[in-house]
């Protein structure tokens, strides 16, 4: 209690202690409360454990299994990711059932299924991850048998692309077939099958006595039956024994599976119906499972079949006025035959013929000036095509080929005079060239080139690609000097077209290194089919030094079969390759420092390419072996290699 003389003055200073002890207690009472308040620190490591199993129903590897339903607890809650690819039964289930959440845990429902009497691997490869950070258990099995033992026989591997010796990244089948026809893979599921990884691996486990063939197939249409020659496939030319006695030692060791003593706790809290779902009392709960396992390996080859043979017209066009364009499916022995329909021209000079070296892609200049004026072309095409029955018939069609029509609306000024005008530009020379007021310069040869300004490879020549095919070249209107100062040295060349390429013109120097050089070309140097000829033009480069380059110099030995080496970029870029017959040397020169690798590919037939597989045939794919380590090439250095083939 506070007494003064002075009421007024000092009844304020009694409230204002007042309201300071109050706060004080306020904050010291606050203080307390957050002293005591217990809670998880902000931050802290990110979770990166997969879940934990602590309990299933029935324990994993029960026998005398006889319910239908599989239930497996987590110590957090999880979700499915990808089941549908990821999730399989092995032996396979005519109708697979998909993995549910529920609660903390995962459901199978086999309810619908017609249990064999066989051991059941659910293998539910990267689907399972935590709710939270997504972290994955990777490849859990659960193993329940019908039978009173487990199956103890189990067969991996890795599966590798025949030509590229990689991996599939989504992953393949691979199938057990105790029915041992062949027929097998093409109607009817397999017997037991697993999915490989993303390395290729695979393991087929808990796999019953018996004899089997293997196949391997990339499911297109997740039927488990080779039945799209598209599909990926691989298989096995020897049957594989699984039997006691069918191997040379005893089992490497025995398998101990140790069941986790809290997994054969039962907490149905959260599991709905669980007296249902629990009640088994046919399972074996067991603290060890031991039983002998015998492994078979086996590496296989995946590889698409090569399509069956059809040849077809896929695609014909006018692409411009200038040429028609025909695409074939598949490659031609012989360019189709020709002929012009409604038009009079001697037909022996209405066309130049441009192909590819598999005669699929042709094109057809058209040089005569009266065809070109003419907006469509009618043509008698003669082509062998494929019947129904898969036999070469000699098809004749008629085409009606139509050019661009190319639209102008504007005047000679640029500006639109309100009238548009169709038809297509004619070369310069022919009879009714379209003009204007004024008229255009003559229209010009244009061309790529393959010169490069700063350091222009040794070895390579210099190729022109006209964009029309050159009807002439005169060596005499192109000028190739080699500087050295301010001096100028004329440099031999020779100018010839290119027999591969029909467009190419190839001009081959003995460059020296580290040298500039000037190459020009006058007017008159190109003349096309049209008349047309090229600007003036200049070009100035500066050759490669010639200790730039690297050599790689291989020793190959063991060589009993034809063979095709190839030198490759990081990317499998085919750079070179040589056709050997035996042993011998082989030398890659003017190599820029880099990584490289090299193919081998047995060529068992000699047609040098590599050929695919055929199941119905039983042929493998050719053998492909890759040099055991990358070839670091630098500048200057000769890499001298030995390899002896396997």
């Amino acid at each position: 209690m506070c007494i003064f003389a002075d009421n007024t003055k000092f009844l304020k200073i009694c409230t204002l202690n007042k309201l300071v002890k109050i706060l004080l207690s306020l904050f010291v009472l606050l203080s307390v409360i957050a002293c005591a308040r217990i809670g998880k620190p902000p931050g802290g490591p990110i979770d990166e454990d997969p879940p934990v199993i602590v309990k299933s129903k029935p324990v994993n590897y029960a026998t005398n299994y006889k319910r239908k339903t599989v239930f497996v607890g987590f110590d957090e809650f999880i979700k499915l990711e990808d089941a549908f690819t990821e999730f399989t039964i092995s032996p396979p289930l005519e109708e697979t059932p998909l993995p549910r959440t529920k609660g903390k845990g995962i459901v199978v429902d086999l309810h619908y299924a017609d249990l064999d009497s066989f051991t059941y691997t659910l293998d539910f490869g990267e689907s399972i991850v935590d709710n939270n950070e997504s972290n994955p258990l990777l490849d859990f099995q659960f193993v329940v048998s019908i039978l009173p033992h487990i199956d103890s026989f189990s067969i991996s591997g890795r599966i590798i692309d025949a030509f590229t010796h990689q991996p599939d990244e989504e992953g393949m089948f691979v199938h057990l077939y105790s029915n041992l026809s062949d027929t097998m893979p093409l109607t009817t599921k397999p017997s037991y099958l697993a999915r490989t990884n993303s390395e290729g691996n695979y393991r087929i486990n808990h796999v019953a006595p018996g004899t089997y063939s293997i196949f391997v197939l990339k499911d297109a249409n997740a039927n488990m039956i080779f039945d799209m020659p598209s599909e990926i496939i691989g298989f096995a030319n020897e049957w594989v024994h699984l039997y006691p006695d069918s191997f040379p030692v005893e089992p490497d060791s025995v398998n101990s599976i140790l069941m986790n003593g809290e997994m054969e706790q039962t907490d149905t809290s959260s599991i709905e119906d669980s007296e249902n779902l629990m009640a088994d009392t046919d399972s074996v709960a067991t603290d060890s499972i031991e039983f002998m396992t015998y492994g078979y390996y086996i590496d296989l080859f995946s590889f698409t079949e090569a399509a069956p043979y059809q040849q077809y017209l896929v695609e014909y066009d006018r692409v411009n006025p200038e040429k028609l364009q025909f695409i074939f499916n598949d490659t031609n022995s012989n360019p189709p035959g020709i002929r012009l329909l409604d038009t009079i021209v001697e037909e022996d000079n209405w066309y130049l013929l441009e192909a590819n070296a598999r005669l699929d892609t042709l094109v057809y200049w058209i040089p005569d000036s009266s065809l070109l004026m003419r907006d469509s072309i009618t043509v008698e095409l003669t082509y062998p095509e494929t019947d129904t029955t898969g036999n070469l018939i000699t098809t004749v069609d008629t085409l009606l080929l139509t050019a661009k029509i190319e639209k102008e609306t504007t005047g000679s000024r640029g500006k639109s005079d309100g009238k548009e005008r169709k038809g297509f530009k004619l070369p310069f020379g022919s009879k009714e060239e379209v003009t204007d007021t004024l008229p255009p310069p003559p229209p010009r040869v244009s061309f790529k080139n393959n010169i490069n300004s700063s350091a222009h490879d040794l070895y390579r020549p210099v190729i022109f690609t006209p964009a029309v095919p050159v009807f002439t070249f005169d060596q005499s209107k192109i000028n190739l000097v080699r500087m050295e100062d301010t001096l100028e040295f004329p440099a031999a060349f020779t100018l010839k077209t290119d027999s591969a390429k029909f467009r190419q013109l190839r001009l081959d120097v003995d460059f020296e290194p580290n040298t500039q050089y000037i190459l020009n070309l006058y007017e008159g140097a190109f003349t096309d089919i049209y008349g047309r000829t090229i600007d003036s033009i200049a070009f100035k480069f500066t050759t490669q030094k010639d200790d730039h380059y690297g050599i790689v110099s291989m020793k190959l030995s063991n060589i009993t079969s034809p063979v095709i080496l190839q030198l490759l970029d990081p990317n499998e870029k085919v750079l070179k390759q040589k056709q050997l017959f035996g042993d011998g040397m082989v030398e890659f020169d003017f190599l820029n420092p880099g990584t490289y690798l090299l193919k081998l590919i047995f060529d068992d037939n000699a047609n040098g390419i590599w050929d695919t597989g055929d199941y119905e045939r039983k042929l493998q794919p050719e053998r492909v072996s890759y040099y055991p380590s990358e070839l670091d090439v630098r500048s200057n250095w000769t890499l001298e290699y030995d390899w002896v083939v396997e």
